[in-house]
């Protein structure tokens, strides 16, 4: 983080999936995780006040690497099994971007999933004064 950012925190992980704007079919996925995972808090980190980075950063209760939870996927898993324990019913693979950590699709997404399918958004409206992406109900949740 930048000398100017911060975090926002959320009291719940319902807050913070409304908050970060994580879509309603995902819901069910990421409370299973954080529930096998293990969970102390959740929190966004804004610049200026506003969202620099999208999704939810998830502290873990046994100060492990934190889950990074964002629309389409979770990632921060220390192991392909934790995972799969975490999230059984979908696919894990390996995080290009740490190369050491795992991650999940969750079943909305944008990504190509295990069956060739693409589940893609529609593209939606920008906002003139945060440049975030707004929700599907118009809100781009800038502060």
């Amino acid at each position: 983080m930048s000398e100017t950012a911060e975090r926002r925190t959320y009291a719940t992980l319902g807050d913070a999936l409304r908050g970060e704007g994580i879509p309603q079919e995902n819901w069910e996925t990421v409370q299973r995780i954080v529930d096998t995972v293990g969970i102390a808090s959740y929190s966004a980190v804004l610049e200026s006040g506003r969202r620099s980075r999208r999704g939810i950063f998830a502290a873990r209760i046994d100060s492990g690497p934190a889950l990074h939870i964002e629309s389409g996927h979770t990632t921060g898993f220390v192991t392909e099994a934790e995972a799969r324990l975490a999230a059984p019913s979908r696919d894990a693979w390996r995080n290009t971007d740490t190369g050491s950590r795992w991650g999940i699709t969750h079943p909305r997404n944008s990504h190509r999933d295990g069956n060739g399918e693409t589940q893609g958004e529609s593209p939606r409206e920008t906002c003139g004064q945060c440049f975030m992406e707004k929700s599907t109900n118009g809100s781009c949740l800038c502060w």
